[in-house]
């Protein structure tokens, strides 16, 4: 039986190598007809291999590194947390974990779906269950066994049935649009200490997750070198990686000059730089830069001033803002902030108080509301398809019909031709 590491993949690439012979010696014309057809070595050519036992092991340790970049970094940490559920359930009684038997696999997903929290509801969705399947499914294959548990005749019925059981409708979170954006920051305290730096802020998030139509993670991820001002286009954002852009390839999406100051993601860029600026430096500095700023009726366009200076600060300049600095940080009762991420579950929270303090039911909405809302708002104003995944980066057509139909009921509807 193959030895397992804590991560529940294969043998470690120190046991492969221990387990090779080492008799002859390997030239690249072996080496190459191994790669192209191993089955093809015989005897004496996996003899042959056995010399490069050192090489092999490095190979195989790479290898590991780019399974474990297969998955993004949510993925892994869920199916981790999924699998320390199934060990712990298998050791309830007495059973092997691995591999997985889908007959225990079978049993598990039904205690799962029989679970149910103090309201007597099921504990778990339909969905979070499928999820804890892929996870052994995916322990469970990259030790050598059955990877498709999911698929398994004993096990897909039984998932289905959950599914067809609960009948979950989605329930996604209602849109918000660009009159809803300009209330959210119209009811923002601009001018007042310390509420100001929060506010500057959290008007940038917003016409990021808006006009830039940014998932949650992009906006949380995103680092102050990763956008720039261009005198032509407007704020140029830096994906670094993206939901449909696992591999790290990474795109740029534009946000335009705004006609009116309040509307102008270039102006709120610039005005949150000027107090990113003043991280290190005293107090009072930023204080006046939030006493002046005024409310959004007053304000006039700051896009066109002097661009903050990003580079790598070498204690010269305390202005100098470092571009690995992330880009939307905490920011405390006292006005000050701090060098650290501002992760996707403070930014939701962070708009929640500014609904509530715009009266909106922040229940209804998330930060997906934002990019919701930019599919709604420029399908309602004409934009085509291929327009809108042109800056949202949709891996299909698929994504932006389902907002058609849950949002813009009436586009392409031919009861707005019965004269009514």
């Amino acid at each position: 039986m193959q030895t397992m590491t804590s991560k529940g993949t294969a043998p470690t690439s120190a046991a492969l190598g221990s387990a090779v012979p080492t008799s002859t010696v390997l030239d690249n014309a072996v080496l190459n007809s191994a790669v192209l057809n191993p089955a093809g070595l015989g005897t004496t050519g996996v003899e042959v291999l056995g010399t490069h036992a050192a090489h092999l092991a490095a190979l195989a340790s790479a290898a590991e590194d780019h399974e474990d970049r297969a998955l993004s970094e949510n993925t892994r940490r869920a199916y981790t947390h999924d699998w320390a559920q199934w060990v712990a359930w298998c050791s309830m009684f007495g059973a092997e974990p691995l591999p997985a038997d889908p007959e225990m696999v079978r049993l598990y997903v039904t205690e799962l779906a029989s679970v149910q929290d103090q309201h007597g509801l099921p504990r778990f969705r339909a969905v979070t269950i499928g999820r804890a399947v892929s996870a052994i499914s995916h322990f469970n294959a990259a030790a050598g066994f059955e990877g498709r548990l999911g698929h398994h005749p004993r096990v897909a019925p039984v998932l289905r049935g959950i599914r067809r059981l609960r009948q979950e409708p989605s329930q996604p979170k209602e849109a918000l649009l660009l009159n809803d954006v300009c209330r959210l920051i119209a009811a923002m305290d601009h001018d007042l200490w310390p509420a100001g730096v929060g506010a500057a802020r959290d008007t940038l998030a917003l016409w990021l997750g808006f006009a830039g139509a940014l998932r949650r993670s992009n906006v949380a991820a995103l680092k102050v070198g990763d956008i720039r001002l261009d005198p032509h286009d407007g704020l140029h954002v830096r994906l670094q990686r993206s939901k449909t852009d696992q591999e790290g390839a990474g795109a740029v999406v534009a946000i335009p000059y705004g006609t009116n100051p309040l509307t102008c993601a270039p102006c709120a860029w610039m005005r949150w730089m000027q107090v990113h600026a003043q991280t290190s430096g005293a107090r009072s500095a930023r204080m006046g830069l939030v006493l002046r700023t005024g409310q959004p009726n007053d304000w006039t366009h700051v896009c066109r001033g002097p661009q903050p200076v990003i580079g790598k600060p070498d204690g010269s300049d305390p202005q100098v803002i470092d571009p690995e600095r992330p880009l939307l940080v905490p920011v405390d009762r006292h006005g000050d902030i701090t060098v650290r991420v501002l992760d996707g579950a403070a930014l939701n929270a962070a708009l929640g108080r500014r609904l509530s303090a715009a009266g909106y039911d922040q229940g209804r909405y998330g930060f997906h509301s934002l990019r919701a809302g930019f599919v709604t708002q420029a399908r309602r104003n004409g934009a085509s398809t291929r327009d809108v995944r042109r800056q949202t980066k949709h891996a299909s057509d698929a994504m932006i019909d389902v907002y058609d139909r849950d949002r813009l009921p009436l586009r392409d509807n031919a009861v707005t031709m019965l004269g009514l």
